[in-house]
């Protein structure tokens, strides 16, 4: 199956199985209320225990959902043998401690990168002690950082512009070279449950390298949509109507993003025509077998 096919296996497929999108809608719903909760705690042993309740709530989700998409990726048939709801629950049993672990293998490396593009950025242009703390505390406001740049000498603007680009382009590559990690974790059914984030690391480079370009094309059509439902945003956001139609758009290119990734892996790994294609040996001797 050629890329062009698989953009449109996971539009039909995001389309035809509203589960997915409707998942992931009580979860943003979910999420705000204990996020309510949260932020209405007085003391701060009730914020760390709601924190940690929203972490493993969080991570119960990702893990169910994750594993529906897998199954809508897998087989075209899912709703005539299989429930959501069962699915969900048994994703849930299969992937919250891979995929716990690999949250935290996944965010220590983010920070590694971060933390990476900051030191390169010092070293070539100097550091950014120039920011004051009222306009850290006001990052929010847009109006206001907007003048506070204007307001700064040239040689200061040329530095956070140079710090903007070197993070943009840092988080752009770390998400690439993670682009395939989590389907890694979730299609692995066969290694340990500890030991399968690490693996997965090696299983979505080796993905990642051997399939460059189409991951590539789906990265940045991924992004220029973002962008773009972003620059709507910020263009009409202020009208009701069109920012309630913004939030569902934003749903559905959430769980089409990630159904376009998980078909891309489970397509190319399932191709039978591509010498490095992780399941041709098992379908090579499948076929001599037979004869």
């Amino acid at each position: 199956m050629n890329l062009l096919n698989i953009y449109k296996k996971t539009i039909a497929t995001i389309f035809s199985e509203p589960a997915i999108a409707m998942f992931f809608m009580l979860y943003i719903i979910s999420s705000s209320f204990l996020g309510g909760v949260a932020l209405s705690t007085k003391t701060s042993f009730n914020a760390l225990v709601m924190v940690f309740c929203f972490f493993v709530f969080a991570l119960c989700f990702i893990s169910g959902w994750l594993e529906i998409i897998k199954e809508s990726a897998k087989t075209p048939q899912f709703r005539e043998d299989k429930s959501h709801w069962g699915v969900f629950l048994e994703g849930i049993g299969k992937n919250i401690v891979s995929l716990g672990i690999g949250f935290f293998i996944y965010l220590a490396l983010f920070i590694f990168a971060i933390t990476l593009s900051a030191k390169i950025s010092q070293y070539f242009v100097g550091n950014v002690d120039f920011i004051s703390k009222e306009v850290i505390s006001n990052i929010q406001n847009n109006q206001a950082l907007m003048e506070y740049f204007n307001s700064l000498p040239d040689n200061q603007k040329y530095i956070l512009s140079v710090w903007q680009l070197v993070y943009i382009f840092s988080t752009l590559t770390f998400a690439f070279l993670m682009l395939f990690y989590y389907p890694a974790i979730v299609f692995d059914e066969k290694t340990n449950i500890f030991i399968r984030p690490i693996v997965a690391l090696k299983n979505a480079f080796c993905f990642l390298f051997k399939n460059f370009f189409g991951a590539l094309m789906i990265h940045v059509s991924i992004f220029v949509v973002y962008f773009l439902l972003n620059y709507i945003s910020m263009k009409f956001g202020a009208n009701v109507i069109v920012s309630a139609l913004l939030i569902f758009c934003h749903i559905y290119f959430i769980s089409a993003a990630i159904m376009l990734i998980f078909n891309y892996y489970e397509q190319r790994n399932n191709c039978v025509d591509r010498c490095y294609c992780i399941r041709e040996d098992q379908d090579i001797d499948k076929s001599s077998q037979e004869n």
